[in-house]
């Protein structure tokens, strides 16, 4: 094991080492660019002056001064020559090759700029002073696919949550549910991602959040589980989480929301390292001590990108091990991702993502107990490896100046298999035909049809068949200039088996309100329903004490999701004392009301045996306010979130189970030139009711206590010659606080990471 980590760091240094090499011999007879990055502000300045009588007179004087904009970025379009601006504004890109570029200026708040054909000669040094003008409003310019095309974040009818990809590259989230523990409204129960309320304790399997890859889903055949580090962190643009139903969007599993990964469709030649290096403290109690060595965890990921006339690539392997700060929870990881995109012309390309990746691990269920907390509660250690195949082509045809059309296919290959001699192998297979019309300005109409055939051989699922399909129709249509109705309708079948076809029509109608630049009101209806996995339906396991046996007869759960919100941002400095402005504020409120007939959940049956069964009905009322705040657009950064629901189960008239009522989450991250700061803390409630059979499987499964958790980190970025260099040093957990997500799993304790990222 330990020779293993020093190859990995060997190969780490030499391709850094490498790296920094190429770019210092780059720079010998090349060109220089340099200059100034700021912005304009007018401000008021009162002075006196003094007639020709002698008498003193205020008199206002308007001045125009020049901030330097710190951070600001300078790129060499298609190119991997950039940097950024420092505390003066000012930036410089040396050893650039002879010839001629177009040059892109951007800053986060601020309107990006594009200096095009600046020649670069070699011992030369060019300069170019760049003046960014602020944007009004950041939801004005944010453009999310949540309903299925491009849009303005400030136009849609429902929640939607935009996750940035700097938040979990430098906080090193090798996982996306591990940044989605940060998005108000989002909780993560041990993998299984929450919106609102929506989940609890599921066995892993059957999500009620659909996850999708540039809008094509990609939850696993078999059990409905979504693999969150499927998509290396440093090719993600952004990812979108859209809150409430969603099956008239995005079918079946979408009942308590979708998070979509949109991945980037820029192919500058590019090659970058990230490497990091971990150790888990020792745990709070030396009775929970398991292990007389460190647990380590460390990883590499490589990635190129590079264009080759129409045909654009990029790819990246990587490398993760995870000794586990519990006993049996330690994981070994190879991943290979790639996306390519040939342009066959300006109305016709195709792209390619495909995805490998193969896993073994220990499978620890719950605890000893809690004097064992860290210890496996299985008398045998289970183990598990498992492999997964995604291959997914998207042709996007511009059928003319008005009509698009996307056809999104899909190969979804899973297996596991586990000591104890249970397997599974699933492949799904499908296909999404969509067009879009824009009829009139503003006027846009969307609809599609989507077929899936799915077959699943296992010996704890047994062996079956499962065929979906589906048509839909949505639009958006202006009443008045600032309110436009958004509606739609989905209807999804499906057979499984060759039984009868269970389907249902999800309609959804929403208004957005929009009130000058800053502010938009929303509503929205809509209806959602979900059919049970082949797991929940059919899984049949026995695991130590923990029995499941199967219920074919589970019906689908429905919902139907109401939402009433407000939106502001404002993004032009408001200086609030000498050189400290406040650059940019979004505040977003939202109430909703969720409910759920037939929901899934896991509950004891008359056996002892634990089973997936319907609980007839349950209401999850709730709000959501967040904010954010800029101050000197980088120089600090504040985001807080408070989500509070009421998860009642009607039928039992009591608390819906494994439901925390209260999220808080906060950000605080300082930037000054090179050097950053970053502490986040999540405060979630405990959950108010818990299964009472649970104590009887899992010994002290009813300890649970309120979340809070709180993160650190250190950053430094700087150039060397062209290669752009960043290290990080996080700390997470650091007041080592005992929690758990899921009863019987200890939450990770305080552990430490080096990051280092390197890119030319």
């Amino acid at each position: 094991m330990q020779v293993k980590k020093i190859v990995w760091i060997i190969v780490a240094v030499v391709w850094t080492i490498t790296c920094a090499s190429e770019s210092i011999l780059a720079q010998i007879g090349g060109g220089t660019l340099r200059g100034l990055i700021t912005e304009t502000r007018i401000t008021t300045e009162l002075i006196t002056i003094t007639d020709s009588l002698g008498q003193a007179q205020p008199r206002a004087v308007r001045k125009r001064l020049s901030i330097p904009l710190v951070g600001a970025k300078v790129q060499l379009k298609n190119t991997s020559y950039g940097a950024l601006a420092d505390a003066e504004g000012f930036y410089i890109i040396r050893g650039i090759p002879r010839g001629t570029y177009d040059v892109v200026f951007s800053a986060e708040g601020y309107k990006t700029q594009l200096f095009k054909n600046i020649s670069i000669k070699n011992d030369t040094i060019t300069e170019i002073d760049m003046i960014l003008d602020p944007i009004a409003s950041e939801a004005n310019e944010i453009t999310v696919t949540a309903n299925r095309y491009e849009q303005r974040l400030q136009e849609l009818s429902l929640s939607v949550s935009i996750l940035r990809p700097e938040f979990f590259i430098e906080r090193n989230s090798v996982s996306l549910d591990d940044a989605l523990r940060h998005v108000s409204g989002v909780n993560v129960l041990n993998s299984n991602v929450s919106i609102r309320g929506s989940s609890g304790v599921s066995l892993g399997v059957g999500s009620r959040v659909q996850l999708l890859i540039d809008n094509i889903p990609f939850l696993s055949p078999d059990d409905g589980s979504a693999r969150w580090d499927a998509f290396p962190v440093d090719f993600i643009s952004r990812v979108e989480v859209i809150k409430g139903a969603s099956s008239s969007l995005y079918g079946s599993a979408g009942i308590g929301g979708a998070i979509n990964v949109v991945t980037k469709n820029e192919f500058s030649t590019r090659t970058s390292l990230l490497t990091y290096g971990g150790v888990f403290d020792n745990p709070s109690f030396g009775i929970w001590r398991w292990s007389e060595r460190p647990r380590a965890q460390a990883g590499v990921e490589l990635s190129h990108a590079q264009t080759f006339g129409r045909l654009s690539v990029y790819g990246s392997l990587t490398r993760r091990i995870d000794d586990g700060y519990r006993e049996n929870f330690d994981f070994r990881r190879w991943r290979f991702f790639t996306k390519s995109a040939y342009q066959f012309s300006d109305a016709a390309a195709l792209s390619l993502v495909a995805n490998y990746a193969e896993e073994e691990r220990g499978s620890s269920l719950f605890w000893q107990n809690i004097d064992n907390a860290l210890r496996d509660g299985m008398s045998t250690p289970l183990r598990l490896s498992s492999t997964n195949l995604i291959i997914a082509p998207t042709l996007n045809w511009k059928l003319s100046r008005t009509v698009d059309m996307i056809v999104r296919g899909r190969t979804n290959r899973t297996s596991f298999q586990d000591t104890d001699g249970q397997n599974s192998t699933a492949a799904q297979y499908g296909v999404d035909v969509q067009t879009s019309a824009t009829l009139a300005k503003g006027f846009t109409l969307t609809g599609g049809v989507e077929t899936s055939y799915s077959t699943v051989q296992a010996n704890i699922f047994g062996n079956n068949t499962s065929v979906t399909f589906a048509a839909y129709l949505q639009g958006d249509l202006p009443l008045l200039n600032t309110l436009v109705l958004s509606y739609g309708a989905r209807y999804d079948g499906q057979s499984v088996n060759s039984e009868t076809i269970v389907g249902r029509l999800n309609p959804r109608a929403g208004l957005n309100w929009t009130i000058g630049q800053y502010s938009s009101f929303r509503t929205t209806i809509g209806a959602a329903f979900r059919n049970p996995t082949i797991s929940e339906r059919f899984l049949t396991t026995q695991t130590g004490f923990l029995q499941v046996q199967p219920n074919p007869t589970l019906k689908p759960e429905s919902s139907v999701s109401y939402e009433l919100g407000y939106l502001f941002s404002y993004s032009r400095p408001i200086e609030l004392f000498s050189s400290f402005s406040l650059t940019s504020l979004t505040i977003d409120i939202a109430g909703f009301v969720n409910n759920y007939e037939n929901l899934i959940e896991v509950r004891p049956t008359a056996s002892g045996a634990f089973s997936f069964q319907n609980v007839t009905s349950a209401q999850i009322p709730g709000y959501e306010l967040s904010a954010s705040m800029n101050f000197n657009q980088r120089l600090l950064r504040l985001s807080l979130s408070y989500t509070h629901t009421n998860p009642i189960d009607r039928t039992l008239n009591e608390w819906l189970k494994y439901r925390s009522r209260r999220l808080f989450y906060a950000t605080i991250e300082a930037n000054y030139d090179v050097l950053s700061l970053e502490w986040n803390y999540r405060f979630v409630s405990r959950a108010d009711a818990v299964d009472r059979e649970l104590s009887l499987i899992v010994a002290d499964g009813a300890r649970l206590v309120d979340a809070h958790v709180s993160d650190v980190r250190a950053g430094v970025k700087f150039p060397l010659g062209a290669l752009e260099m960043a290290a990080n040093v996080i700390v997470r957990n650091v007041l080592n606080y005992n929690y758990v997500e899921q009863p019987g799993i200890l939450a990770p304790i305080r552990h430490y990471i080096l990051q280092l990222r390197a890119a030319l």
